[in-house]
C-alpha cells in the first residue's frame, strides 16, 4: 500500500519469480478463480521466506474478524471495476501480521494479505484498520497483480522487438543505449500508469466494501489524511510505486461526498476528535480538552468540559464557519448558541479573569477552524 524498501522488493520479486516461472499460463487464461488461487499459494510460500510474521492473537484475532467481513462482501458482491476484473471470484482470505514498525500491508492473489505490525498501530479505530483491509482485498477481487503482470508482459515483448529492430539495423552502440534507456524509462512510466489505476480501483471499491460491511467508510478518508501529513515518507516521483495519499485523499473525499456519506471525522479518528482529560492538581482535579493530541482548553467542572468537547466535534464536522463563532465576554457561542461558559470557579482555578479565558478559548477555536479549512483545500 505504501512506499517499498528492500525487504518489500524481495517480496516483489519473489511474486514476480513465482508466476513467471511456475504459473505464467494463469496470465492467458481470463477466467482466472482456482488456478490464480494455486498461483497465490506457492507466492504466499515464497513471500513468507523473506519475512517475519508475528503470532500475536489479540491482534490476529482483531484483522481476521474485520477481515472476514469484509471479505464475505467481497466473495458475494460484485462492484464494477476501472481496473482488472469485477466478476465475482470467491477466494478464501487469509490475514497475516508482519512484525515490521513500517506502515505498510499488501496483497497476493487468491487473497493472501499481509498488514504490517506498524500499520495497525498507525490506525485510529476499526473504521481505518477496515478500510486498509478493504483496499488490500479489493486488489485480489479484481485480479490487479494478475493484470499488472499482463501489462508489463506486453511492454516488455515490445521493448524487446525495439532492441532487436535495433541490433538488426546495426545500431552504434551509443545509440544503442540511448534507445535501451529510453525503453527503461517508457517502462517504467507506464508500469507507473497501470499501477495508478489499480491503486484508485482498490480505493473506490473499498469505499462500498466498507459500507455493505457496516463499516464507516470515512475511516479510509482519514487514514489517508493522517498518512500525507507524514514527513518521514519518501516522494520519488516517477518511481513512487503507488499515487500520493494526499491526491488518493482528495478522490476519496469527493466520492465519499458524491454518494451521500457524512464526513464526520471525529466518528472514525482520535486525531480529529476532541476528548477530555482529567488532571489531578494537589487538592483538586481540573478537566482538559484535548484535539489532535493538543490541549485546548481548560474548565474546573467536567461537565462545561464534555459540552464543550461535544460541541467543538460538531462544529468540525460540520464545517462551521469560524465567523460563525462569536465572543460574549465571559462566554463562547456558535450561531446563537453558547458552549463555553467561564465561571468563578474556572477563575479561582486558573487564575485569570472568565472574559480573558473565554478570549483564548475564542482564537484557539478559530485556529483550529482555519486548519481544517486549509486541509480541506488539498
Amino acid at each position: 500500500m505504501l512506499l517499498s524498501n528492500r525487504i518489500y522488493l524481495a517480496v516483489f520479486f519473489a511474486i514476480v519469480f513465482t508466476f513467471l516461472v511456475s504459473f505464467g499460463a494463469v496470465l492467458a487464461d481470463p477466467s482466472l478463480g482456482s488456478s490464480e488461487s494455486k498461483m497465490g499459494a506457492d507466492a504466499a510460500r515464497e513471500v513468507e521466506r523473506s519475512l517475519r510474521l508475528l503470532d500475536d492473537e489479540n491482534l490476529l484475532d482483531r484483522i481476521r474478524k474485520i477481515g472476514e467481513k469484509i471479505s464475505t462482501v467481497a466473495n458475494n458482491t460484485e462492484v464494477t471495476s476501472t481496473y482488472g476484473k469485477s466478476e465475482i471470484t470467491h477466494f478464501d482470505y487469509t490475514f497475516k501480521i508482519v512484525d515490521s514498525d513500517e506502515i505498510n500491508a499488501f496483497s497476493i492473489p487468491g487473497g493472501y494479505i499481509y498488514v504490517n505490525k506498524g500499520l495497525i498501530s498507525f490506525c485510529e479505530s476499526d473504521d481505518e484498520l477496515a478500510a486498509v483491509l478493504a483496499h488490500e482485498i479489493a486488489h485480489a477481487a479484481h485480479h490487479h497483480m494478475t493484470y499488472l503482470l499482463r501489462e508489463q508482459s506486453k511492454i516488455d515483448s515490445q521493448l524487446a522487438l525495439i532492441a532487436l529492430i535495433s541490433l538488426l539495423g546495426r545500431t552504434q552502440a551509443e545509440d544503442m543505449s540511448n534507445i535501451l534507456t529510453g525503453a527503461q524509462c517508457y517502462r517504467i512510466s507506464a508500469t507507473s500508469t497501470f499501477t495508478d489505476k489499480a491503486e484508485r480501483d482498490a480505493d473506490m471499491t473499498a469505499l462500498y466494501y466498507l459500507i455493505k460491511a457496516g463499516y464507516n467508510p470515512v475511516g479510509e478518508l482519514t487514514f489517508l489524511e493522517r498518512l500525507a501529513e507524514r514527513t518521514d515518507i519518501i516522494e520519488w516521483g516517477i518511481f513512487e510505486d503507488h499515487p500520493k495519499a494526499a491526491e488518493r485523499a482528495r478522490i476519496v473525499k469527493s466520492k465519499l461526498t458524491e454518494i451521500g456519506i457524512p464526513i464526520k471525522r471525529s466518528m472514525v479518528s482520535t486525531s480529529c476528535a476532541a476528548t477530555v482529560k482529567r488532571v489531578e492538581q494537589s487538592s483538586f482535579s481540573v478537566f482538559e480538552v484535548l484535539f489532535g493530541g493538543k490541549t485546548i482548553c481548560k474548565f474546573a467542572s467536567e461537565s462545561s468540559a464534555k459540552e464543550f468537547a461535544n460541541a467543538i466535534n460538531e462544529i468540525m464536522d460540520e464545517k462551521i464557519s469560524m465567523y460563525k463563532i462569536k465572543l460574549h465576554g465571559s462566554t463562547v457561542e456558535c450561531c446563537g448558541i453558547t458552549f463555553a461558559r467561564f465561571t468563578n470557579e474556572d477563575e479561582s482555578v486558573f487564575g485569570k479573569p472568565t472574559e480573558k479565558l473565554a478570549a483564548e478559548t475564542y482564537e484557539t477555536i478559530r485556529r483550529l477552524i482555519y486548519a481544517q479549512m486549509i486541509r480541506d483545500l488539498w
